[in-house]
Order: structure tokens, then sequence, then C-alpha cells
């Protein structure tokens, strides 16, 4: 019978040798979206950042670290359900980060933010480039 995950180093081994050392650094965003989903809007004036996390407990969970045009955040996904065993998991749990980038620079470390319906809302002001 065969198992082609039964020995994944071996098998990421043979897969990297025959596609580069870099294949599985090109599908990275897509398992970030395993864990976060996010949406990014922007205006003339502001970048808005919508992020569902489920099981983070309120912004005062989350760690949030500009850095130009990026945002660094970082939490604890927990989903306790005391007096169960978990049999299948499907949402992710555990310590997370992100990074995000914006289509602009913003102004660090001064933003809205509020929790709404499950999703965590920042809201960035553009940073006005002087000519």
């Amino acid at each position: 019978m065969f198992f082609p995950f039964h020995d994944q180093d071996r098998f990421r081994n043979q897969l990297n040798s025959f596609f580069g050392e870099d294949f599985f650094k090109k599908f990275e965003p897509y398992f970030e979206q395993i864990h976060s989903h996010v949406n990014i809007y922007e205006n003339e004036k502001e970048i808005c950042v919508l992020l569902a996390m489920p099981g983070v407990q309120g912004l005062e969970a989350l760690t949030v670290d500009m850095k130009g045009d990026t945002m660094g955040i970082k939490g604890h996904v927990s989903l306790p359900m005391e007096g169960f065993t978990l049999l299948e998991e499907g949402i992710f749990q555990g310590e997370f980060s992100r990074v995000i980038s914006f289509p602009a620079l913003v102004v660090e470390n001064k933003y809205q933010s509020f929790y709404k319906n499950g999703i965590f809302v920042f809201i960035f002001q553009k940073r006005v480039e002087e000519v």
C-alpha cells in the first residue's frame, strides 16, 4: 500500500530536489490563510484591515507592531470545551503571528481599532509624503 506522506521529510526532500529548494516557500501565504482571514480596504486617506479570528478574547489579547507599510499581529487562539474530548480540529488553536502588507505607508502606532461581530477592525491613516 502506498502512503505518500508516511515519511514527510523524505517526501519533502524529493519534491525540493525536483522543484528546487524554495518550492514550499511559494505556498506560505496560502498556509497563513488557514489561521486568519483578512480583508484589506483603502480609500484616499485610510487603510482598513478586517481580521476574523475566532477564539481570540478581544483587542487586549493581540499584540500589534507597526513598521512602515506592514502590520505585525500576534495572539493566541483558545477554544476550550470543558468536559469534552477534541475528536476533530478544523479551527486553528494556539499561538499565531501574521504580517500584513499595506499598499501605502501609514502613520505608525496611530490607528483606530475595535472588535465587532467576531471581526477585529483596524483603521490606519495613510502617511502624507511631503514633496
